[in-house]
């Protein structure tokens, strides 16, 4: 389903540059106020990309492709990473992108070209924010997401911007995105470590799984899990399950992470010792992945 856009989630925060407003195909909507170019390379990289191809990397499956663009909304609070899409708020979302549909472009790797630009939002399109989806495989128009037999598990990578953004003052904005692992679907990318909306562990090769808090408790304070295949993530599902199961509403559960076996770390992070979750949070790239129970 479409929703499944927004579902789950590479817990690495990602700063992408906007390069201005400029011309994209000479032929901006009348309406818009301007263009955003966001340079793609570094969005990519979370992905298991780069422009040229995919990357050799044992804990991030490459996204074929990528879907970004600007998201317009009727809420009164910006869609985050970490939200359970249920309900009201997935026939909301759902609502949402086919309004956005035009404000949105896609991307297949490997590509020459090192941006992409879409429209701004007019000013009387009310608040928006960029969301940026990679996806396996990739659709030829936004709206082949909604097939729900090709495209069901499409999502592996999901990110919103954090607020919401201004069609005046945008060109002076840096862009952040929280790009999450699509770990909710039925297909989850490498690398994943949560709790699903049941408060069933998720867990895919490779991770090392640091630790457990619900509320900011601990309930999981190591040692490291380390999964490098079937069999490590049977046991790393087993110890997460006896630290953390029933969840009531109000709560919220996070596990750290690091991958170790990631083409993007460096080697410091690859020397670093398995055995203790301070080498590893002071070596590695430490990426979080927090279920809240409504």
């Amino acid at each position: 389903m479409l929703n499944k856009i927004l579902l789950g989630l590479l817990s690495t925060a990602l700063t992408v540059a906007l390069l201005g407003c400029g011309q994209f195909n000479d032929n901006p909507r009348s309406d818009s106020p301007g263009i955003i170019t966001i340079a793609i390379g570094g969005l990519a990289a979370r992905m298991g990309q780069s422009l040229t191809g995919p990357v050799v990397d044992d804990a991030t499956t490459p996204a074929a492709g990528l879907v970004i663009g600007a998201i317009i909304t009727s809420r009164s609070t910006p869609y985050t990473p970490d939200m359970n899409i249920t309900g009201d708020l997935e026939e909301q979302i759902n609502d949402d992108l086919v309004r956005s549909v035009n404000y949105f472009q896609i991307v297949q790797f490997p590509t020459s070209e090192a941006t992409v630009s879409f429209n701004i939002p007019p000013a009387t399109a009310g608040n928006w924010q960029i969301a940026a989806v990679g996806v396996t495989p990739v659709p030829d128009f936004i709206a082949d997401l909604g097939d729900a037999t090709e495209f069901e598990d499409a999502p592996k990578y999901y990110g919103f911007t954090t607020s919401f953004l201004n069609s005046d003052s945008v060109a002076d904005t840096t862009i952040t995105l929280n790009m999450k692992r699509a770990c909710l679907g039925d297909s989850p990318p490498k690398g994943c470590a949560r709790y699903g909306v049941n408060g069933e562990p998720i867990v895919t090769a490779a991770v090392e799984i640091l630790d457990v808090t619900v509320d900011g408790s601990v309930v999981y304070a190591g040692p490291p899990l380390i999964v490098r295949n079937s069999s490590s993530v049977a046991s790393a599902v087993s110890t997460l399950a006896s630290a953390f199961s029933d969840p009531v509403a109000g709560q919220e559960v996070t596990i750290r992470t690091t991958h170790q076996e990631s083409a993007r770390e460096t080697q410091a992070c690859k020397d670093a010792n398995q055995a203790l979750v301070s080498a590893l949070e002071a070596a590695c790239e430490v990426q979080t992945y927090t279920t809240p129970y409504n």
